[in-house]
């Protein structure tokens, strides 16, 4: 109850306002998410499987929908796929309502004044592109508040380009679900948002995102070694998310048990890099580099792309990161991560060590330097 009431002050939703269900029931997000509905007064609409969600939202008509990153990407695929099988005007049309929905946002966000042509042309967009989307959801979507993954910043200013709102928040089962949250009008994209209401978060000395507060277990059933290891001696929990905080917001890095260690002791946190090398031609990428003496990655394509446009894509994402960074080989991979082919958890995070095994000589090979 006390996470409720501090997210109602944070993100407050209105009585009758329609939402969607569609994570696990047992998911610690989904279950705080119908407690928030009912206490709110919202209306909930459960989907049979995730699958079935684009179904179930052109039922429902949702005004709000809980999320994790994962659902967004394959939203925002599906309208590009869409686009692009009209035809390339259409995929071009798309990309410049895109560019003026975030150029506007980003002009009022610095308090910029909006000129005439540039509203002219966002009328033009709501019309022509952005009303279209939001039809698609339905019609009546507002606000996607995400949680469960780090997000992508610039896949949350897509949203906002496109008129709906994107909050992210941050927590575990072990804080109750949401620790940190953005607001609806107190908001830093990339970041998680600041602590709620009762809760205190800071950095261990090695970067670890460590919180106390009301939202916050008491231990592990019948385990009171694991128990004492999970709290600090000043009785923050430690919750293996690396991170950093500006200004109170708070910054997702990547797990603790993420981090690559290379052979020359290097720690590297995988997210960022997956995350910039996410573009373009490519839909997935899973990074490696454990005990090893450079990083590989393996790439899964989108459609309408070949191998041919893969290492210009690389090369161009890799001159924002350090020489130890570095992507020094890369493979293809059949198909993106799923929870058909077990590489995906039911909300959707990456099980790393099953695309490990999968892909075991694939991996082999990339690191075979007499194989060109």
């Amino acid at each position: 109850t006390a996470v409720i009431d501090a997210t109602r002050e944070r993100l407050p939703l209105a009585p009758g306002e329609r939402s969607v269900v569609f994570l696990p029931l047992a998911h610690v997000l989904q279950r705080f998410t119908q407690y928030l509905g009912l206490v709110d007064q919202t209306e909930g609409w459960f989907a049979p499987s995730i699958d079935d969600l684009p179904a179930t939202i052109a039922v429902a008509r949702p005004h709000v929908l809980a999320t994790v990153p994962r659902m967004l990407e394959k939203i925002k695929a599906q309208v590009e796929s869409q686009a692009a099988a009209k035809s390339p005007r259409a995929s071009n049309v798309l990309d410049w309502a895109v560019s003026v929905g975030t150029t506007i946002n980003d002009m009022q966000r610095r308090g910029h004044p909006v000129g005439w042509r540039l509203k002219a042309q966002h009328k033009i967009a709501e019309r022509l592109v952005f009303s279209k989307i939001r039809a698609g959801l339905g019609g009546h979507l507002r606000l996607l508040i995400s949680g469960g993954a780090a997000l992508d910043p610039s896949l949350a200013l897509w949203f906002e380009a496109v008129g709906i709102k994107v909050r992210e928040g941050w927590g575990l089962s072990e804080t109750t679900a949401p620790a940190t949250a953005n607001g609806i009008d107190v908001n830093r994209f990339g970041t998680v948002g600041t602590p709620l209401r009762g809760t205190e978060v800071r950095l261990s000395d090695d970067g670890e995102i460590l919180v106390r507060g009301p939202g916050v277990f008491q231990g592990y059933l019948k385990d009171d070694a694991a128990t004492a290891a999970a709290f600090s001696e000043e009785g923050y929990f430690r919750t293996g998310d690396l991170g950093r905080i500006e200004d109170g917001f708070v910054r997702i890095i990547g797990r603790k048990k993420d981090i690559l260690v290379t052979a020359g002791g290097k720690n590297i946190a995988p997210i960022p890099l997956e995350r910039a090398l996410e573009g373009g031609p490519i839909e997935t990428a899973v990074v490696l580099g454990d005990d090893r003496p450079y990083l590989v990655a393996l790439l899964a394509l989108k459609d309408g792309h070949s191998e041919d446009d893969v290492q210009d894509h690389v090369d161009k994402v890799m001159a924002n990161f350090p020489r130890f960074e570095q992507i020094k080989r890369w493979a293809l991979i059949p198909e993106s991560p799923s929870e058909e082919n077990g590489l995906l958890t039911p909300t959707l995070k990456l099980k790393r060590n099953s695309v490990k095994t999968l892909y075991a000589d694939v991996i082999s090979i990339l690191y075979d330097r007499s194989d060109p």
